[in-house]
């Protein structure tokens, strides 16, 4: 709810009633009026608690969670899929349904950790990961819609990764190859940054900049979202590898595991400029909130 309006967006409210044995056996059909009811009114209380004013509609579905998830959201054309991770855990983690459809789903995903339920949230910094690649650079526009509703604060990072020396070959002269590399590096970044932050373009948001590293991206950006203490972390799902045959990139993937920041993770088919003007038809779903 706190992201839909920003991206001009509707929202659904989902439920999935789990069929047992529903490969061998038919659903008991009072059972399933009966669990389906339950479902309904829990969604209807949920969205006049959340809902301040604005409206969402509700969908109960019956089978796996994860397919019927997906197969609704590909049937309805949903832009974004919004889902808690496990409670209960020293360290928040993916369930099973969260997990297949970041594997599998074509969507965008917005995981949010497990906290109070507010019905207002409101983002002070938003951690944006950006490593040249145009994939990455492109959840620009989104992050800074979210900021100027908002009025948070934009951190945009860069990791240099460190440069590789050839083992066991050990010398002065590759040491100092080494420094001057890393140091060309860092610098490259910090222009490149700065290039970033004038595209954002917008004097009313605040957009600070941080190059990391030499180092590995996903522990460096993990280690910033938490000294920083971000809110929200906004990344594209693939970056400079860009790898075809997964739907989310090792960097993207470390941050869904390890971080207890909420995550939006952004694929192909969630786009918008940087004009204030609404990114698509209000009337299209938006968020399965499961």
């Amino acid at each position: 709810m706190a992201i839909a309006p920003s991206l001009g967006l509707s929202v659904t409210l989902a439920g999935v009633v789990p069929v047992a044995h529903e490969l061998l056996s038919p659903a008991d059909p009072v059972a399933w009026q009966s669990q389906r009811r339950i479902e309904a009114e829990r969604l209807a209380r949920l969205a006049a608690f959340i809902g301040n004013g604005r409206q969402s509609d509700s969908i109960v579905l019956a089978g796996d969670p994860a397919m019927e998830l997906a197969r609704w959201s590909d049937d309805h054309g949903v832009t974004l899929l919004t889902l808690a991770r496990n409670c209960g855990h020293a360290r928040p983690e993916l369930g099973t349904t969260a997990r297949s459809l970041r594997d599998h789903a074509a969507q965008s995903l917005l995981l949010v950790p497990p906290g109070p339920a507010t019905a207002d949230v409101r983002f002070r910094k938003i951690l944006v990961p950006l490593d040249g690649s145009p994939l990455a650079e492109s959840v620009l526009p989104v992050a800074l819609r979210i900021a100027r509703d908002h009025g948070a604060q934009l951190l945009l990072a860069h990791v240099v990764q460190r440069f590789m020396r050839p083992q066991p070959i050990q010398s002065q002269d590759l040491c100092e190859l080494e420094f001057e590399i890393d140091r060309h590096s860092a610098r490259r970044a910090r222009s490149y940054l700065a290039q970033m932050r004038s595209r954002v373009g917008d004097k009313a948001i605040e957009v600070r900049t941080a190059v990391l590293g030499p180092g590995d991206p996903r522990t460096a950006l993990a280690e910033l979202a938490l000294k920083e203490r971000a809110d929200l972390i906004v990344m594209s799902a693939q970056g400079v590898t860009n790898m075809n045959d997964v739907r989310c990139g090792s960097v993207a993937e470390y941050l869904i595991d390890q971080t207890n920041t909420a995550l939006l993770v952004i694929r192909p088919n969630l786009t918008c400029s940087f004009s204030l003007e609404a990114s698509s038809d209000a009337k299209v779903p938006a968020h399965l909130i499961a």
